[in-house]
């Protein structure tokens, strides 16, 4: 895997997993008694999955780091499917912020008689969104890289000669410094010495 992607996709998983922690919207609540009240509510209690999509990102890329071949494609994907799910949970939140907090307030405050009347997205939803993009981004870097990593051969990949046998190349090369010694001896390299 090549450094700008695996940094990519490191500093995607950790800016989403901190991201889905923060406050994603400030939600106004009219409560009976108390009047209208300002309560924060995080990204993963906006949208659970949206926490646990960014886990899974993490995860994912930790295991994309540390294994290789199919393994790693899988993880590859499952980032990138990832950060395709905090793109779509961030948006969410920021078009439409009031969706996702009612239940929040409701379990948070503990009583059914709390109304929410509007809430105000926060700029942290914007910031999982990016996290999103670059886990994306790192993910196909990585899987687009894969069959070209495959397909180079390098010296390491090429296999060691058998004992006993010679390359092409070195046999050449011993042939030619053989025909230099029988010159230099007064020998014609050219004359078979099995005949005459």
């Amino acid at each position: 895997m090549r450094a700008a992607s695996a940094l990519l996709l490191l500093v995607g998983a950790v800016t989403a997993l901190v991201g889905t922690g923060r406050t994603w919207a400030d939600a106004r609540v009219l409560d009976p008694v108390l009047g209208v009240l300002t309560v924060p509510v995080t990204g993963s209690e906006v949208s659970p999955t949206a926490g646990a999509a960014a886990l899974l990102a993490l995860a994912a890329v930790v295991a994309g780091l540390l294994t290789r071949g199919a393994v790693r494609a899988v993880a590859l994907t499952l980032a990138g499917v990832s950060g395709l799910w905090l793109v779509w949970s961030g948006v969410r939140a920021v078009v439409d912020p009031a969706s996702g907090v009612q239940e929040a307030v409701l379990s948070t405050a503990g009583s059914s008689a709390q109304a929410v009347q509007g809430a105000v997205a926060t700029p942290w939803p914007w910031v999982v969104v990016v996290a999103g993009v670059a886990l994306l981004a790192g993910a196909v870097l990585g899987l687009v890289d894969r069959p070209r990593a495959r397909g180079g051969r390098t010296s390491a990949d090429t296999p060691a000669p058998l004992a006993g046998s010679v390359r092409p190349e070195e046999q050449a090369r011993r042939d030619a410094s053989a025909a230099w010694d029988d010159l230099s001896a007064g020998r014609d390299p050219t004359e078979d010495d099995s005949a005459g």
